[in-house]
């Protein structure tokens, strides 16, 4: 039973230190977002609407390593607890055998044993730097990748057979960045394009002339992704009832998406 205890006690160490290598793992994934969006954050200008969005992104990024942190500390209280809980019941175990050798013999079997073997982990990471140069500006995106895997040798003593770690190859790895690349860039593109959209409203809704005003907001509309918010689409159509009059239907986003650009 001291020994079931002593093992008890072994295996709720290792969960303790296997969930604080995870929180640490999901720290470190949080941390590397966290980055990439104050990174994003530093290029937005304050008055658009996705610099508040990443803004609202960065501080939700900012509470959850604050949260993780505190159930780091946590798992770093209850590993050197368990240890003493360890300590103690090994410590007891070894009174308990020294206490039977004071007994006198009669037959003397030791039908259980314990038995130990280091695992190790291999962790193998490709890091890159996606550089992009944009109206002149350049811009540097970190990327990095990883493969994780444990191995040990062969224990005869208990039967186990040595198990090597399975990394994933250089040109696996090398694909996986790439793709991180490739979604990185398209971020990238996305992001010029949505300030460039918002320039020409902010334009558009500046000037003096309505017809100006109205060609503003139609090349804001049909740039990126066509379309137009609500209220610049009830800007839009009450130009055309000035206009044309209120006889007429103007479904402003039909109207900009009816003839594509090809």
């Amino acid at each position: 039973m001291q020994r079931y205890r002593v093992e008890d006690k072994r295996d709720q160490l290792v969960t303790y230190r296997h969930n604080k290598k995870d929180l640490s793992r999901e720290r470190r994934s949080v941390e590397k977002d966290l980055r990439v969006v104050e990174n994003k954050l530093s290029k937005l200008d304050p008055g658009t609407p996705e610099y508040q969005q990443k803004k609202r992104e960065r501080d939700d990024l900012q509470s959850e390593i604050s949260r993780l942190n505190d159930r780091i500390r946590w798992a770093k209280d209850k590993i050197d607890q368990q240890r003493r809980d360890v300590d103690h019941a090994e410590h007891a175990l070894e009174d308990l055998l020294i206490g039977f050798n004071h007994i006198p013999p009669t037959v003397w079997e030791d039908v259980i044993s314990d038995y130990h073997y280091t695992r190790y982990i291999m962790r193998k990471t490709a890091v890159s730097t996606l550089v992009l140069n944009i109206d002149g500006q350049r811009r540097e995106v970190p990327l990095e990748v990883a493969s994780e895997d444990d191995h040990y040798t062969d224990h005869p003593t208990i039967g186990l057979v040595g198990k090597p770690a399975n990394l994933e190859s250089d040109q696996v790895m090398t694909q996986r960045l790439n793709s991180e690349a490739r979604i990185a860039a398209e971020n990238q593109l996305k992001s010029m394009v949505y300030r460039y959209k918002q320039g020409l409203l902010f334009r558009a809704n500046h000037a003096i002339d309505s017809d100006e005003r109205f060609t503003g907001w139609v090349a804001h509309g049909v740039a990126g992704n066509p379309g137009v918010e609500d209220d610049v689409a009830a800007k839009m159509r009450a130009h055309l009832e000035l206009e044309l009059g209120k006889a007429g239907e103007f479904d402003i986003n039909r109207l900009l998406t009816l003839y594509p650009t090809l």
